[in-house]
């Protein structure tokens, strides 16, 4: 890589290979010594999270101003590449979707405010988010999805389940997709963030067949 090839301009400079060099040092030196361990006790330490932030390795697509090195999805696309050399594919699914999933949706659609909460901590691994989409009855059909939300005077109450969410079992808060409305198409899904301390929420780790260490949850 780095070349230039038909014209184009090379995808991958100088920074991104010096970047490229960091990740693949935090997996072969943090993850893949652990990994046999982990596999075994189906478990990994949370604190991984705190040190992948501090190592850079989730913020190379979000802005400066919430503690982030990019916006630079060439540098994302590295980090990528080097989890998946990852020895426990389960621990760089919890890592990738934490940053890639929860914490993306807050940066396109959260307001300031929720961005200083929690994106600004999830890129520095403090707290761990999630992505709730996928339900018993519905995957990659979203407006199938039956979680409701309703209004409860100035709160919302928000009903319903979800289920093979990465990192659900253990994450501080969650994105969640719900139906609010019986409008047509997907006009009716609202996203919000819940804390899991929030009365009547409950995360339950689900055994999975393969990725052992992955906190996969149904919530």
């Amino acid at each position: 890589h780095g070349s230039r090839v038909s014209g184009l301009d090379p995808l991958f400079h100088e920074e991104h290979d010096a970047y490229r060099q960091i990740v693949r040092l935090f997996v072969e030196k943090e993850i893949n010594p652990h990994a046999e361990e982990w596999e075994t006790k189906r478990d990994y330490p949370r604190d991984l999270f705190r040190m992948a932030g501090a190592a850079g390795l989730f913020g190379a697509k979000f802005d400066e101003k919430w503690g982030g090195s990019g916006p630079d999805y060439a540098a994302e696309a590295v980090a990528i590449e080097e989890l998946s050399r990852s020895l426990t594919f389960g621990t760089a699914s919890d890592l990738g979707a934490h940053s890639q999933l929860a914490a993306l949706y807050l940066d396109r659609f959260g307001s300031d405010e929720q961005k200083e909460r929690y994106l600004r901590t999830s890129i520095s691994g403090e707290i761990l988010g999630a992505l709730a989409v996928t339900e018993p009855g519905a995957g990659s059909d979203i407006n199938g999805i039956r979680t409701r939300a309703t209004r409860d005077g100035d709160d919302w109450l928000i009903s319903g389940s979800k289920v093979f969410i990465t990192n659900g079992a253990w994450s501080d808060y969650v994105v969640v997709a719900t139906r609010t409305s019986d409008d047509p198409g997907h006009r009716n899904i609202t996203l919000f963030v819940l804390d899991a301390d929030n009365e009547g929420f409950e995360q339950r780790r689900m055994k999975l067949i393969a990725w052992q260490t992955s906190h996969t949850g149904e919530l």
